[in-house]
């Protein structure tokens, strides 16, 4: 039930902000955060939708496995084009908007979640040209590397996006970088390179535990 009202009262919020964004859309005191906001209002809402499609995918894909169905599904995929195309806008319009940081790594997400990849890659890039201080820093690297990783002519720049999350050992991303350079060696045959750093996560993993933290 409060998922249910969570959802009215999300697309009650998404009809207020586009009404807001259509009297006034070039206020520089107010448009960006209301850009900002609607912005983050239809990627809660795709992501809900699609977490909705993923399961009628697995109950349908399981049935077509059982043989009762001939036709086998097609997986889903998300959609953030309102997303995209409002933080674009806020983006090119406001571009000294205090949360411009954040706008630009949601655009680069949301297109890398969309499968435009070169899009997503030039968007991070454009990030770490604006905002080298940011705290989003190690995980736009972090991403950037993962785009990186995905295509076996780019391993090499993965290297380097992973290496880059590694000056910042007290970043959340650090782990999954030191992880993911490992497999990166790993795959271009570096193996010797690639054990090190398997070693040094077991290492880290290690001391977090010696200390009492969570080290999952």
């Amino acid at each position: 039930e409060l998922e249910k009202e969570e959802a009215e009262l999300r697309l009650r919020a998404i009809e207020v902000f586009e009404r807001f964004l259509a009297r006034y859309p070039d206020s520089p005191r107010y448009t960006p955060s209301a850009l900002w906001r609607l912005a983050e209002l239809y990627y809660e809402k795709a992501k809900l939708d699609y977490s909705v499609e993923e399961e009628r995918y697995q109950q349908k894909l399981a049935a077509f496995n059982r043989g009762e169905t001939k036709v086998e599904p097609r997986p889903p995929r998300p959609h953030f084009e309102r997303t995209i195309e409002l933080l674009q806008m806020l983006t090119r319009k406001f571009p000294d908007y205090e949360l411009s940081d954040g706008a630009y790594y949601l655009l680069a997400y949301c297109l890398q979640e969309q499968g435009e990849a070169e899009q997503a890659q030039l968007t991070y890039q454009a990030f770490l040209k604006k905002f080298p201080n940011s705290k989003l820093v190690p995980e736009v690297y972090t991403r950037l590397g993962e785009s990186y990783f995905e295509d076996p002519n780019r391993l090499e720049q993965a290297v380097v996006a992973y290496r880059k999350v590694l000056e910042f050992p007290n970043s959340r991303m650090y782990d999954k970088a030191l992880y993911k350079l490992a497999w990166t060696y790993y795959k271009l045959d570096r193996f010797e390179e690639a054990v090190d750093h398997f070693d040094k996560l077991i290492v880290w993993a290690d001391s977090g535990k010696k200390e009492g933290e969570e080290a999952d």
